[in-house]
């Protein structure tokens, strides 16, 4: 059985401003920002797994390990993909 996917773009941005302002209760901050949306980006494909697990695959090869994603980023992604999920 094939799995359902969904590929939707991801915009890339830039920050033309960019103010924190402080930090939330719930670890994130708020900010004050001016951008502009560039006529690049990328893709973000979501695929179903029968056996619920989470998984975060890049398509793309590092160059260093400074650039691997953080522990912090992937659970933070995982967290939010959980929360849209319903799990």
């Amino acid at each position: 059985m094939t799995a359902a996917r969904l590929t939707l773009p991801s915009p890339a941005k830039l920050n033309l401003m960019l103010h924190i302002l402080g930090r939330r209760p719930d670890g994130y901050h708020e900010l004050q920002t001016i951008f502009q949306f560039l006529d690049y980006g990328d893709e973000i494909t979501f695929a179903v797994r029968d056996d619920g697990v989470i998984h975060l695959h890049t398509e793309f090869q590092r160059r260093s390990s400074r650039q691997q994603p953080d522990r912090q980023s992937r659970e933070k992604t995982s967290g939010a993909i959980r929360l849209l999920a319903g799990h």
